[in-house]
């Protein structure tokens, strides 16, 4: 199995610390900061949103119902803080 292999990691790591910046250094729960790190996995692309939750579950090595509880509660908790259409987030 290869590792995620970001498209663009500065623009992961910018959003990724803009992000955890704006909600407060060390405020964010561990659970915070995994689904924060799969949405923005599948914004950048590493992780295709159009794959089904066993083929996108194979990259992070997590149970299909891992990824569909990480996408529910990611874009639920993060939607407000990632620019982007409420249509293209689901």
């Amino acid at each position: 199995m290869q590792p995620i292999k970001l498209k663009d990691p500065a623009w992961f790591a910018n959003e990724f610390l803009r992000l955890t910046l704006t909600q407060g250094f060390q405020w964010l729960t561990k659970r915070d900061l995994d689904l924060l790190i799969f949405v923005l996995l599948e914004r950048d692309g590493a992780i295709a949103r159009s794959d089904s939750n066993a083929a996108a579950a194979l990259r992070p090595r997590v149970t299909p119902a891992k990824v569909k509880a990480l996408q529910r509660d990611g874009y639920a908790r993060w939607r407000s803080l990632v620019p982007e259409e409420s249509d293209a987030a689901m």
